[in-house]
């Protein structure tokens, strides 16, 4: 028996995006954070068209993990079906319904954290959700992750 350990992280992205694939999933997003996260190395983003096409994407995906020997697979949200993730060590997977894609746009909000831990100079602020998300961080917003300053800019709502 095999452990999700015991495969690369390219080889566990490849066996989650095939899976993905025959699921049907949608507009499907790798994410590398393999040098800003201690948690993972790459994040896969997809969407699913209902509660039963998140939570059952989620399911084939372990189902298809499981025939490749690699178990302990951890799954959050699969209940619910909005919002399902699959932690499969250095790949986490994110299944949503479009209304949970559009309203937490992890897209945007990993990609503002890694442009700032890459020292940007000017940061885009697209939605009022990742404007309140930088809110609650702990990020000064004035200066970017090397000490210069930082340009916010926003679009008709403030930080």
């Amino acid at each position: 028996m095999y452990s999700a350990k015991d495969y690369s992280t390219a080889e566990l992205q490849d066996l989650c995006l095939a899976s993905l694939d025959s699921s049907k999933a949608l507009d499907i997003v790798t994410i590398d954070v393999h040098e800003h996260s201690s948690i993972t190395d790459v994040m896969i983003i997809t969407t699913g068209t209902s509660n039963r096409h998140v939570s059952a994407m989620a399911d084939r995906l372990i189902e298809y993990l499981a025939k490749h020997d690699i178990h302990g697979v951890q799954m959050s949200g699969e209940q619910e079906g909005k919002w399902v993730v699959i932690d499969v060590g250095s790949v986490m997977v994110h299944v949503m319904q479009e209304s949970e894609r559009q309203r937490y746009q992890l897209e945007n909000l990993y990609k503002c954290w890694l442009n700032r831990r890459r020292g940007l100079k000017r940061l885009l602020v697209t939605s009022p959700r990742m404007a309140q998300w930088l809110r609650n961080t702990s990020y000064d917003l004035t200066y970017d992750g090397r000490g210069q300053p930082l340009a916010v800019e926003t679009f008709g709502f403030s930080l």
